[in-house]
């Protein structure tokens, strides 16, 4: 093993801003002057890791060896800036000292903000242990999931005669649907319930039914082979905040500006396991759903795992089925919070008025990433996503709780 690394750095200051004065009865002028920005621009970045010499040697052996690496990136950029400032003292001549001074250039809303700002750090939203119970959340899952097989018999023979019993439930549900025309208030009720039973026997009754049919069937002509596994999970957390705070007095003028915190984290974890497929696997016969198998069969269990991961904490902490072998694992974490300022307004001290506005700013960001060759051990948390939406799974998860709820609500008549 021998350790790297590597950086860059293209950090340089950011254009000057320029300053003049125009004349007035009290005083002369003073030519356009460029001042020197008072903050940098560009990235700086850096980047360490474990190189093995033997990688692709163990590559071709089936062996998967993930390096432990850090990497990060901070990068300073300007927003486009647009305006100028003006101002002047209120009075006509102010003891001879001029009276109209103007504030100018491309840079001008960054120069601001760096003035005010000199050493800012972008701040992040989610903190370690939020980050941390992610880890934990994505580790848990590919444990769980590495136990698991094609199908899973063991809970399918036991729930096989409730899904059967479902089926005739189906078909009155549909007739009662189909036989009571018109939306009568008394039968509202009915109707709406009979929908949402309908729903719940074909998506745990019907499709599950058909599922073991077609695994059964593909049993009889699969043959027993060796072959590698990926367990995989992700999450991604992303959170935004106003930033309401951004501000400088400078001489005879008090400037703000409004900005916008971003903060994402994508949390990945992998396992590669090598195995014989065969039978057992198949039909995922093994010791995990043996052990999982009296939670999956408590009424409303699923309901519970959409919001903690139970299931998979119970399977994750099975010892792994024994005709897998486990040939490598790593968890990466990517960081990357960004804040952005924009339009900077000003008023003046007293004695001093000001025209004009400068909208533009800086966009920071700073980028982490973090690879480890050893999941997390797994846990117990509250999901970071319960899996509600309007699209692909997450519309099957919101058709579900729906259903479950027109079940609890509605009278049937």
């Amino acid at each position: 093993m021998e350790g790297r690394y590597r950086s860059e750095n293209t950090m340089k200051m950011a254009p000057p801003w320029f300053y003049s004065r125009v004349a007035s009865n009290c005083g002369t002028g003073a030519p356009l002057t460029a001042y020197p920005n008072y903050g940098n621009i560009g990235h700086v970045r850096t980047m360490s890791d474990i190189r093995d010499p033997l990688f692709h040697q163990k590559r071709k052996q089936g062996i998967y060896s993930f390096n432990p690496c850090q990497a990060s990136t901070s990068h300073v950029r300007m927003l486009p800036n647009t305006g100028t400032f003006s101002y002047r003292n209120s009075t006509s001549c102010n003891g001879g000292v001029d009276a109209e001074h103007q504030l100018s250039g491309d840079s001008l809303a960054y120069a601001i903000f760096a003035h005010a700002y000199p050493n800012y750090t972008v701040p992040s939203i989610y903190s370690a242990d939020d980050v941390n119970d992610l880890i934990r959340e994505v580790s848990t899952k590919v444990l769980a999931d590495r136990n698991g097989g094609y199908a899973n018999f063991v809970e399918s023979i036991a729930t096989a005669k409730e899904n059967v019993r479902l089926l005739p439930g189906l078909m009155s549900e549909i007739q009662k649907i189909v036989r009571r025309p018109g939306f009568k208030r008394s039968l509202v009720g009915s109707k709406v319930k009979a929908v949402g039973s309908a729903y719940l026997a074909v998506r745990y009754g019907l499709l599950p039914l058909m599922s073991d049919v077609q695994h059964v069937l593909q049993g009889f002509v699969e043959e027993m082979r060796r072959e590698t596994y990926r367990a995989k999970a992700q999450l991604v957390a992303q959170d935004s905040l106003e930033l309401k705070n951004l501000a400088f007095t400078g001489g005879v003028t008090h400037f703000s500006s409004n900005g916008v915190l971003t903060h994402t984290v994508d949390v990945r974890a992998m396992q590669i396991a090598d195995f014989i497929y065969d039978a057992s696997v198949h039909y995922g016969i093994n010791n995990s759903n043996l052990i999982t198998l009296p939670w999956e069969l408590l009424p409303m269990s699923f309901v519970v795992d959409w919001f903690v991961n139970v299931g998979d904490f119970i399977s994750a902490i099975t010892p792994a089925n024994s005709k897998l072998l486990v040939v490598g694992s790593s968890v990466s974490v990517r960081s990357v919070s960004t804040m952005t300022s924009m339009n900077w307004s000003a008023t003046s001290v007293a004695g001093w008025q000001h025209t004009g506005q400068v909208s533009g700013g800086v966009f920071q960001s700073v980028e982490t990433y973090n690879r480890s060759p050893v999941l997390a051990a797994p846990g117990l948390v509250l999901k970071s996503n319960f899996g509600f939406g309007l699209s692909g799974f997450e519309l099957v998860r919101t058709l579900d709780a729906a259903a479950l709820v027109i079940q609890k609500t509605f009278k049937r008549k």
